[in-house]
């Protein structure tokens, strides 16, 4: 929680050798694969550098969820692989 809101926190390293502005897309599934929320963050990783974003959760219902996330860049490139079943709980 951050300052009583649920999040995810997400960090990025970015490779490149210039700072890279990118949107953190967190993708949330319930217990029958069906998407029921998606939340976003904006990360600004310096070159060789790492950045973290926090995604707000607060629109979930408690219960627990699994998530796909991925970073793109801010002119629609993929910055990142995507990370999928990470397990969430509210």
């Amino acid at each position: 929680m951050l300052s009583g809101t649920p999040f995810l926190s997400v960090t990025y390293n970015n490779p490149g050798q210039s700072q890279a502005t990118g949107i953190v897309i967190v993708s949330v599934q319930n217990a029958l694969g069906q998407t029921v929320y998606i939340t976003t963050a904006t990360i600004t990783p310096t070159a060789g550098g790492s950045s973290t974003g926090f995604a707000d959760l607060a629109g979930l219902a408690s219960g627990s969820y699994t998530a796909n996330v991925f970073v793109i860049s801010t002119n629609g490139g993929s910055l990142s692989a995507p990370t999928t079943g990470v397990a969430i709980h509210v």
